[in-house]
């Protein structure tokens, strides 16, 4: 998965095999380095789909695919431009493809889901780390990166599990620092979806091993 215009690679995007009928056969996340993998459940006609926020919907031709051997496919994704009528939608939708694979929904996360009307409902917040502990998630420890500065980053910890390092932060599907993470201004965010560690390693590997915290802002807000 390519970023058309800068080339970067896409980590976090969706990737769906689809068949001639609209039916899903396969799907796949992007990893770090925009790879991903999928397997025909068989021999036949079928289009690429992927979807990552912040970002126009790509689809490849119409490809002829075997069980057999392997193929390297190249997909590319269009930035949406800033301000696109929809957008608070699209971040739903989009945050469900993104949960779909895991079993989960926004609504099933419960808590654990904070979307922009919940950000405008709290008291005053001055950091994305003061809004999900003002969420008070039962099993989750919320902190600063360093103990002696308030203001150094974010901390996400699921005390239950018996993980004690910080989760994983993702700004709008690419991984960051917990310090870039506690810069974000949290007016500027339209959702956040907290993973357990059993499902952040599923999307990204051994870094989601003390879980996730998936940020989605208006495209380009910090």
């Amino acid at each position: 998965m390519i970023d058309e215009r800068s080339q970067a690679p896409l980590p976090g995007a969706v990737v769906t095999l689809i068949d001639r009928n609209g039916e899903r056969r396969a799907e796949d996340i992007a990893d770090s380095v925009g790879h991903f993998r999928l397997v025909p459940p068989e021999a036949g006609e079928y289009i690429l789909q992927a979807l990552q926020f912040g970002y126009e919907r790509a689809r490849s031709p119409l490809l002829s695919l075997t069980t057999e051997g392997s193929a390297s496919i190249e997909l590319t994704m269009q930035p949406i431009p800033v301000g696109l009528p929809g957008l608070e939608v699209t971040v739903e939708k989009m945050a469900e493809e993104f949960l779909r694979p895991f079993g989960h929904t926004p609504a099933s996360l419960g808590l654990r889901w904070i979307d922009k009307e919940d950000i405008e409902k709290m008291p005053l917040q001055v950091t994305t780390a003061g809004v999900i502990k003002w969420r008070a998630i039962p099993g989750v420890w919320v902190a600063s990166a360093d103990p002696g500065n308030p203001m150094s980053g974010l901390c996400v910890t699921f005390v239950r599990t018996g993980h004690r390092g910080c989760a994983l932060v993702a700004l709008n599907g690419v991984p960051i620092s917990v310090e870039e993470a506690g810069n974000i201004d949290p007016y500027s965010i339209e959702a956040i979806a907290i993973l357990r560690p059993v499902d952040a390693v599923t999307f990204f590997g051994t870094q989601g091993g003390n879980g996730a915290v998936m940020i989605w802002t208006r495209r380009g807000g910090r």
